[in-house]
């Protein structure tokens, strides 16, 4: 449920902050749940907290991650980690290979959510690509 209430604050809601309680809190019950950690991290590069989304980045253990949604997930993560500390090559990288991967598990929804957080990233960073985005 926390899992739930915390994606649906972040991505429907927009609320990252209240997102990163409702993560925070439920890490404290499930301290090993690592897309719960994904999640607070997607959240805190979104609020600009910048360091504290590293150090929960790096304590991620991927092979903990069970599915392979959550595994495609925090490549996408990773990706807007670099776009916010300027490493847009890194980030552009990171976040075609989540939206091709999405694509080859055919799920649409996780494809268009990746390709949306991506192409915001281009925008706020006004690359030469951000122009093409709305094409």
């Amino acid at each position: 449920p926390i899992l739930t209430a915390s994606y649906n604050a972040s991505i429907f809601l927009n609320k990252h902050k209240e997102s990163i309680e409702l993560t925070k809190l439920g890490l404290k019950i499930n301290p090993s749940n690592e897309a719960l950690k994904n999640n607070l991290v997607y959240d805190l590069l979104l609020d600009n907290r910048l360091a504290e989304a590293k150090l929960k980045l790096d304590s991620i253990d991927e092979i903990k991650l069970n599915d392979k949604n959550s595994k495609i997930s925090i490549i996408a993560t990773r990706g807007l980690f670099h776009f916010r500390n300027n490493n847009i090559e890194v980030g552009r990288k990171m976040y075609l290979e989540a939206i091709g991967e999405f694509k080859k598990t055919k799920n649409k929804y996780m494809e268009a959510l990746a390709f949306v957080n991506y192409a915001r990233e281009e925008i706020l960073a006004k690359t030469d690509l951000s122009s093409i985005v709305f094409q």
